[in-house]
């Protein structure tokens, strides 16, 4: 990660593995499904 970044590889590479293991991801995914839905922005044609 570039210093900018602000945090050690190994802390954002741990955050990243906890994260994933709570499901945080998957939760993610289904608000913002859930929200571009709800306001006629998905276009599941495809």
């Amino acid at each position: 990660l570039p210093p900018s970044f602000g945090v050690p590889f190994q802390t954002a590479h741990r955050r990243f593995a906890q994260w994933t293991e709570a499901g945080l991801w998957r939760e993610l995914h289904r608000v913002l499904l859930d929200e571009l839905g709800s306001r006629g922005l998905l276009d599941w044609s495809r």
